[in-house]
């Protein structure tokens, strides 16, 4: 679907341009973790990125986050307003005074921002958002609470003088606390995301204030806690980053009133004194080391160069025809525009085409990209591809395991604790003809980086087990056995126990 604004004009009028804001004021910024496309101050633009630099820092070491995978991240700062509604999502246009969103896809995340982004309102929204893409980095899939709860506590986040402070009362969640009540934890931690009440796009809501106020006393409300205390209630929140939507009640229970040292019904009851106290204290961090937004590079873009990143937020958010044949057009012009191929394979990802987002992506490979999060989406369509499906006699072709193993380290060296590609190459190496010693120390090293460690594991013991090494083989199924593991990795340690056994009998036999 594309849009276009609605305009009378003479006869006599220029021809109006398909991608509103296009023009020759906007220049590039990067930081460390942010791409910014400005046509602000310059001041303004390397601000609003270094917040978002240090909140990255911040978040990560405050809630002991790993990333495991990258994901660029690009901001587009309009200067008016009139340029920045046609590229808003169609479901998000009739909030009022919207002024800011963030869209996640496969190849990149975008923060899209309307001129006057500073009030507190927006900030938070933007902040929100980009803690849901932290925590996507690390692979964690926390329950709705706990996600929207953190998101909402470290969307408070300021600079004062030599600190960073978190904790500032939210007046409207306050106010829907005051005027709702509070639900029980039960209730509040059985919210998935199909329940009536969760609405990611308005923020608003009894979840979201619940939420932020039960995250805000477990960081704030508790002062003089011991150091064994505060382990605990880390040990609580590295349980929710893995516990997703369809976590066990009776072990999230045990778990809270193991750490957190109350019963559900207690914490409520705390709650609700919380709230009625009305004594919201903040948390003071020192500030990150992080570059200086000095050092932040900047140049002006071409017009022409604006235009092919604005069909690319156009296609992005309004899957717009005129947006993919720009992008059709570059590639079609530039060999080297690898920018196009990526987000053409995002589109064709979006439309289940998974063999054409696959050409494009290796299309764009080929051009100069670095993305790793292209990488990333490859490894994922080789892995469903080749490794899907658990057979102890499937060989993979020598060619493509070459193939392969070039691919995983591309995406090592555009990020090397890229998680899956050492998932991936773990399965390339059971399967291969001859496994290279090589890239199996190279998985057992980074083993603890890994999401999926179940099935890594499953993969060297395979290994061992191809090469008769049936006694690390062993150790290794007995480690998974005693873990809780995915019903086909279980079915799979079986199988490969099985084969163990008849090595062994034969073995036996033989002497």
């Amino acid at each position: 679907m594309s849009l276009g604004l609605a305009t009378i004009v003479g006869l006599t009028a220029a021809p109006q341009e398909q991608f509103p804001g296009t023009a020759d004021n906007w220049r590039r910024f990067e930081s460390p973790h942010c791409e910014l496309f400005s046509q602000v101050g310059e001041q303004d633009s390397r601000d609003l990125l270094h917040q978002m630099e240090q909140l990255q820092a911040l978040f990560g070491a405050t809630m002991g986050l790993r990333e495991r995978r990258v994901v660029p991240v690009t901001v587009y700062y309009f200067a008016r307003k009139k340029d920045f509604l046609p590229y808003v999502p169609e479901q998000l246009r009739d909030e009022d005074r919207i002024a800011a969103y963030h869209s996640r896809h496969a190849d990149r995340a975008v923060i899209v921002l309307a001129p006057g982004w500073g009030s507190d309102q927006t900030r938070r929204l933007v902040y929100h958002e980009y803690i849901h893409h932290i925590v996507s980095l690390a692979d964690e899939h926390p329950p709705i609470w706990f996600s929207e709860g953190e998101a909402e506590f470290f969307s408070t986040f300021r600079e004062h003088r030599d600190s960073l402070l978190v904790g500032d009362p939210i007046p409207g969640h306050i106010a829907t606390i005051k005027y709702d009540g509070l639900m029980s934890l039960e209730q509040l931690f059985g919210i998935d995301h199909q329940s009536p009440s969760y609405n990611e796009a308005s923020r608003a809501g009894l979840l979201y204030a619940e939420s932020w106020l039960l995250i805000h006393y477990l960081m704030c409300g508790s002062p003089g806690l011991t150091p064994e205390q505060i382990e605990r209630r880390q040990e609580f929140f590295r349980y929710l980053g893995q516990e997703t939507d369809q976590g066990d009640p009776e072990r999230r229970r045990e778990t809270f009133e193991r750490t957190i040292g109350m019963t559900y019904a207690q914490m409520l009851s705390e709650l609700r004194e919380y709230i009625r106290r009305g004594q919201f204290v903040w948390r003071k961090y020192p500030l990150p080391a992080i570059p200086e937004a000095t050092t932040y590079a900047m140049r002006s873009m071409p017009r022409e160069e604006i235009r092919l990143r604005l069909a690319e937020l156009d296609l992005r958010v309004n899957q717009s025809a005129a947006g993919r044949l720009a992008l059709l057009d570059a590639v079609a012009r530039e060999p080297g525009e690898y920018r196009a191929r990526e987000v053409l394979g995002m589109d064709a990802q979006r439309d289940n085409d998974m063999a054409r987002a696959q050409e494009r992506w290796r299309e764009a490979l080929t051009a100069g990209s670095r993305n790793p999060a292209v990488y990333y989406e490859l490894a994922g369509i080789e892995n469903q591809q080749w490794f899907a499906r658990f057979d102890l006699d499937f060989r993979l072709p020598n060619d493509k395991a070459a193939e392969l193993r070039r691919l995983l380290h591309g995406s090592l060296e555009a990020a090397p604790k890229q998680a899956r590609a050492y998932e991936v190459l773990a399965w390339v190496e059971a399967t291969a003809e001859k496994p290279s010693p090589r890239e199996i120390n190279l998985v057992q090293e980074h083993l603890s980086d890994v999401s999926n460690r179940a099935r890594t594991l499953l993969a060297l013991a395979v290994i061992r087990v191809r090469v008769g090494d049936l006694k690390t083989a062993q150790l290794m199924l007995d480690a998974l056995a005693k873990g809780s593991t995915a019903p086909d990795v279980t079915s799979a340690v079986r199988q490969l126990q099985n084969i163990i056994e008849r090595k062994r009998a034969k073995a036996d036999a033989s002497n």
